[in-house]
């Protein structure tokens, strides 16, 4: 009978321990997964809050993107607005001048226009050329001042005969005409010369440009004065 008893206790006990044991580990699998689902949760909160930010970053580029597309347009559409308007004016302006010139076109007198011997370039005392405004110097000068615009007048100078009449100056005739065209310096405005009465840029201007692109004379710098498609010579 004490056997039966104490194998009794024995059971009851080792039953006792199992319960609690299986108790245990249960509890220990509840923590698990509550922490599983915590970190799942906080995973996905992650996720979501990375995706929320590169979502705001790509939206603020798409529309720095298209705020730049849109100045870029209004900036070419206002330079191509200018390029028409200065095309339209480049080919309004001859419209507007060519009757004026074509009215206003002075003739050379018929008189006083036999050719006189060129002398070479002189020098004054002062280093300067020597120039003069007498016989038909003012007259060439008027007409040469009267080009539209100072050029593109190749039909100018043979409709006015304007060469012939230049042909009638004296050296320093002619150099008193380019003168007053172009005041001190004869207008040497590359070379530095412009606005300068020198002896050194009044050589310069037999050097630099009689000798080098006319021949050596000033009466032919005078029948080009003009013609380019730039004011002047």
């Amino acid at each position: 009978m004490v056997t039966t008893t104490k194998k009794a206790i024995i059971l009851a006990t080792s039953l006792a321990s199992i319960t609690a044991t299986g108790t245990s580990l249960a509890h220990a699998n509840d923590q698990g997964l509550t922490k599983s689902i915590i970190s799942k949760a906080e995973r996905i909160k992650r996720t979501e809050t990375h995706a929320r930010k590169a979502e705001e970053i790509n939206k603020r580029s798409e529309d720095e993107t298209n705020q730049k597309r849109a100045t870029d347009a209004e900036r070419k559409q206002k330079e191509e607005q200018v390029r028409l308007e200065q095309e339209k004016a480049a080919k309004e302006k001859p419209k507007e001048e060519t009757p004026k010139a074509q009215e206003t076109t002075p003739q050379a007198p018929a008189q006083n226009a036999a050719p006189v011997t060129h002398e070479d370039p002189r020098f004054g005392p002062d280093g300067l050329l020597i120039m003069d405004d007498g016989g038909n110097a003012k007259q060439v000068y008027n007409l040469i001042h009267s080009i539209p615009g100072g050029m593109n007048g190749g039909g100018y100078h043979i409709q006015t005969g304007l060469d012939n009449l230049i042909d009638t100056l004296t050296t320093p005739q002619a150099f008193w005409v380019l003168y007053t065209l172009e005041g001190p310096g004869f207008g040497q405005l590359a070379d530095g010369y412009a606005g300068f009465d020198t002896h050194e840029s009044h050589q310069a201007l037999i050097t630099n440009q009689l000798d080098r692109r006319f021949n050596g004379s000033i009466h032919q710098l005078l029948k080009k004065w003009g013609t380019f498609a730039y004011n002047g010579y």
